[in-house]
């Protein structure tokens, strides 16, 4: 789950108590109102204490799931990238920031942004969890780290040959390949195809899309050239 996706929960779950607690109010008995003589079997209406142990429980889960991102191997040591809902929420942080615990080591004030560092991560749960609603994101700094290069691969050792031009010869295609394609135009979408190799014996042609067409080189188009003689070669 995206640090993200935490916040909303917390924001919704805020939502749905709110309801709870109004729905509540409004079943509470008007003095004024007529005794209805039916029967009635009215659901037992949530604590206040069943409520708090709720949100209390989402919060908690919430707040661990980010912390454990924030401990993670790539991620660098107390640091956190935070991102707000809107302007408003985004000044109220800045403002704060400091007397949390929190110190802002950058900021993005067009993306409402900013990279803070903390001395004890409970500095910035506290205001994750008290200023829940606030937030858009967080998460960790992460390192970009260059993949480690794989093991070896266990196989018997074989002797690889490059097949060059012999490929259709491989492949049992013996027979005369001379009208093999006629009639068939193909489009090569790549670098550009350099009309002069011996291989395409002038059967390159060029179409403007108003960028202007200009024969290729086989110094700025070899992997279009690559390309289209593997498509539509001729050997030698």
């Amino acid at each position: 789950m995206r640090p993200s996706s935490i916040y909303l929960i917390l924001f919704s779950t805020g939502a749905l108590v709110v309801g709870v607690l109004l729905f509540a109010r409004s079943r509470q008995r008007d003095p004024n109102r007529p005794e209805n003589t039916s029967t009635a079997i009215t659901a037992a209406e949530p604590t206040a204490s069943a409520i708090n142990s709720a949100i209390t429980s989402t919060v908690d889960a919430g707040l661990a799931r980010l912390g454990a991102i924030l401990v993670s191997r790539d991620a660098r040591p107390n640091e956190a990238g935070l991102t707000f809902k809107d302007d408003a929420a985004y000044r109220r942080f800045l403002a704060r920031a400091q007397a949390q615990g929190l110190t802002i080591i950058d900021q993005l004030d067009t993306l409402r942004s900013v990279r803070v560092r903390y001395d004890r991560i409970d500095s910035l749960k506290k205001d994750l969890a008290q200023n829940a609603v606030d937030y858009a994101e967080a998460a960790a700094n992460y390192f970009l780290r260059i993949p480690e290069k794989p093991a070896k691969a266990s196989r018997a050792d074989i002797t690889q040959v490059p097949l060059r031009n012999t490929t259709l010869a491989f492949l049992g295609a013996t027979g005369d390949r001379g009208n093999w394609g006629r009639g068939v135009t193909l489009a090569i979408l790549d670098s550009g195809v350099s009309a002069l190799d011996p291989t395409f014996t002038g059967r390159v042609r060029t179409i403007d899309i108003g960028a202007g067409s200009l024969p290729g080189t086989t110094g700025e188009a070899g992997h279009g050239t690559a390309v289209a003689g593997l498509a539509a070669g001729l050997a030698a």
